[in-house]
């Protein structure tokens, strides 16, 4: 498996949007109680997306949820390097 199989499965607007809403959810007081899930709300909301650019199909499904699960562990590479964790 190379590379370009694996970009296949992700797509850089649910990608941002991902990342948007995570933000959101974490830094507004409101929603503090849903910060443990931000992985599975942007996962769903991934999902949901890709169905409504792409059209239904289990293959868009998976390639939203993919991408909203990314834009999570791209979250979270950035705070470990970036070492932000420490001052949350």
């Amino acid at each position: 498996m190379d590379i370009t199989q694996i970009l296949d499965y992700l797509d850089l607007l649910i990608i941002a949007a991902g990342l948007l809403i995570g933000y959101l959810i974490k830094h507004t007081p409101k929603l503090d109680n849903l910060t443990s899930y931000i992985p599975l709300i942007v996962s769903l909301v991934g999902a949901v997306i890709g169905v409504a650019t792409k059209g239904v199909s289990v293959e868009v499904i998976i390639m939203g949820a993919t991408s909203g699960l990314a834009s999570t562990g791209l979250h979270q590479v950035y705070t470990q390097l970036l070492k932000l964790g420490e001052d949350n």
